[in-house]
């Protein structure tokens, strides 16, 4: 069920050993270790990942952009389109790091 939900929200799954089942294994990529992993997922100019997660650091960050778009959203308009458009996808960026 949940490589089922990873998948409908293109998450990659990462396994160390090949699933028996192939219909599992259409869902699931075989890697050798955890650093294959997360290279695989790193975009240019990401901040290099540490296995270790900081979910307050990452909450902390997020919540500064949404308060960026509320305020945008709510408030008088005083910057571009662009801007709040960027700040909402790096909140997407952020929280698919948590």
């Amino acid at each position: 069920m949940e490589i089922g939900f990873a998948s409908a929200v293109e998450t990659p799954v990462f396994t160390d050993s090949t699933p028996s089942d192939l219909t599992l294994r259409q869902y699931v990529t075989t890697i050798s270790s955890i650093a294959v992993a997360i290279n695989r997922i790193a975009e240019p100019g990401d901040e290099p990942y540490d296995v270790l997660l900081d979910p307050s650091g990452a909450v902390e960050r997020a919540h500064a952009h949404l308060d960026f778009v509320e305020r945008e959203l709510i408030g008088p308009h005083s910057h571009e389109d662009s801007l709040v458009r960027a700040s909402a996808r790096e909140v997407t960026r952020i929280l698919r790091r948590v």
